[in-house]
């Protein structure tokens, strides 16, 4: 009689039957119906994982047969997120999500097949921590070393770091981590920072506040940036308190309204280089303040989003200076009023070649002011905050010329915009902003376009024309229009000029003639007049006037 057998069966449905014989000689019999499934894992993921970035594990269970099935992943024992497919004979499992900050994992699938529950094999996973912080010394990886010289002299000094955030993270992750380091009554010539894992980039950001015995206290900003195992040298600079002056910086828009958020930062030509003394952003007052050297000239660049930068150099004298910044989705802060200054663009406004690298220069000269810097954009059609190119001439002089290359692409449209900085103005002020290109395929230009053509180039020209050149502009056209047309109407028409209803007549279809050819409208310079106002004004005073007239007739004759 057996007691415990084994069987070698292979894979489907197999039928039991089972007998008994009893001490009286009775036989007895049963049976019971199975299903043996061949069940082979096939398992996928990465070892080993960062902390804070996704994983992704892909599990495939293959069995002979079965009619329905369901699972889910359990990671150090808990569920995650699990998706499931399946082909004929294939279960596929998938889970996404962040890793426990633990050394070596666990995970298995849970599922049911057929409704009878199983655990698959279970697995491990091995999860780097990330860590950011002041180099200890076994660590041969130094990922930043800042260092530190006395600005008077250019010469290294030593300096506490009074206190220092870090917010850091690697490019895929899903969440940062904070590292806070301080050596107030320890002083270095250079303090070192380090990652791990050290084969990883790390992307950090950072306020560095420093000072030493004597020399107030400085802020270095850090924005997003990427550091890996190569080391990136920083040279940070102090100033000592017999050498400087505060000077705050209040940044406003056109309106006035102070601008929170502003990322600021001051430099200074150190050994004919420019190089940062103070960075700081802008708190609910809109203003900064710097320890700075006042011999010597500083520039100042103000930069935040949906804001046009901008740039000011100064020789620090006084404690607050103001800088004024336009947005970048409106009109901007126009200036044109600095006298003597001339200048010429190439190519002038119209058509450029569909593909053609083209050099555009704009030539500055000034006669009464001195220029300090000279910078020009050029600016995408259809979103005006869209910078596709930039040139910068730095000068102190009469002359500066900002020159860029840029290809245009058929159906492409582009302004050109000209900021100014000279010793009349507090910074940059914008001087130009009426360029206009457009790029056509110049081989397929016919002499003659048709009538619609004729108005679409109308449509390209400058309203009142460019620079100093006094160019030929459409509104010298569509009052050249005009005229031809309406010697035409009283010549034709027989209709007398005196009479008052014909003027009138006449009036209206100029100025609606011009207000749909977009030849007689204004710009008010301001987001809180609507743009219909401006498009239509003339014609809706004309009216009005038109109105009060006849209305004035009738009750005159009435009486």
């Amino acid at each position: 009689m057996w007691t415990n057998a084994t069987l070698a069966l292979g894979a489907g449905e197999h039928n039991l039957i089972y007998y008994a014989n009893d001490s009286s000689g009775n036989l007895g019999f049963n049976s019971t119906t199975f299903i043996v499934n061949y069940i082979y894992e096939n398992v996928s993921f990465t070892t080993p994982e960062i902390e804070l970035e996704t994983t992704t594990i892909l599990l495939n269970l293959t069995a002979n047969t079965f009619t329905t099935f369901n699972g889910t992943l359990f990671y150090n024992g808990t569920a995650q997120p699990t998706s499931y497919t399946n082909t004929s004979t294939v279960m596929m499992f998938n889970s996404s999500f962040v890793p426990s900050d633990m050394a070596n994992n666990s995970f298995y699938v849970q599922y049911y097949l057929d409704d009878v529950l199983y655990n698959t094999t279970t697995y491990y996973q091995v999860v780097n921590l990330i860590n950011f912080s002041h180099c200890d010394a076994g660590n041969p990886f130094p990922y930043l070393n800042i260092s530190f010289k006395d600005e008077s002299t250019d010469t290294a000094m030593t300096a506490y770091v009074d206190s220092s955030t870090w917010v850091y993270y690697t490019s895929t992750a899903s969440k940062n981590k904070t590292y806070r380091y301080s050596s107030p009554t320890s002083f270095f010539t250079n303090y070192s920072f380090c990652f791990t894992p050290n084969d990883t980039t790390v992307i950090t950001s950072a306020t560095f506040k420093y000072s030493n015995t004597s020399y107030p206290q400085r802020t270095y900003t850090i924005s997003g940036s990427s550091y890996t195992n190569t080391t990136t040298e920083t040279t940070l600079y102090l100033l000592g308190s017999a050498n400087g002056i505060y000077s705050s910086i209040n940044v406003i828009e056109s309106s006035g309204a102070v601008i929170s958020g502003v990322n600021v930062i001051i430099e200074r030509q150190i050994g004919g280089i420019w190089v940062p003394v103070g960075q700081a952003t802008t708190g609910s007052d809109g203003t900064v303040t710097f320890w700075v050297n006042p011999n010597y000239q500083h520039r100042i660049t103000a930069t935040k989003l949906n804001y046009v930068t901008n740039q000011a150099t100064i020789t620090p004298s006084q404690s607050l200076y103001t800088m004024t910044m336009s947005t970048s989705s409106g009109t901007g802060s126009y200036n044109s009023s600095i006298p003597g200054i001339k200048y010429t663009m190439r190519p002038g406004g119209g058509s450029i070649g569909n593909g053609t690298l083209t050099n555009f220069n704009v030539t500055v000269t000034s006669t009464k002011s001195n220029l300090e810097n000279c910078k020009f954009d050029l600016l995408n059609n259809t979103n005006l905050s869209d910078v596709l190119a930039t040139s910068t001439s730095f000068t102190n002089s009469t002359y500066c010329m900002p020159s860029l290359d840029y290809t245009l692409y058929k159906g492409q449209t582009v302004f050109g915009r000209l900021y100014l900085d000279t010793d009349k103005t507090d910074g940059f002020v914008i001087v130009h902003s009426d360029w206009k290109w457009i790029a056509i395929d110049k081989d397929s230009i016919k002499v003659w376009r048709g009538i619609t053509g004729i108005f679409g180039d109308f449509k390209e020209m400058s309203d009142f024309g460019e620079g100093v050149e006094g160019e030929f502009s459409k509104f010298v056209i569509f009052f050249i229009i005009m005229t031809i047309l309406i010697g035409a109407f009283f010549y034709f028409s027989g209709a007398e000029a005196n009479s008052p209803g014909i003027s009138l007549f006449i009036v209206f279809m100029v100025i609606l003639i011009g207000t749909i050819g977009g030849f007689l409208t204004f710009d008010s310079g301001s987001d809180n007049v609507d743009s219909s106002i401006e498009k239509f004004g003339f014609l809706i005073l004309f009216i009005l006037y038109a109105g009060g007239y006849f209305m004035n007739l009738f009750g005159r004759e009435n009486q």
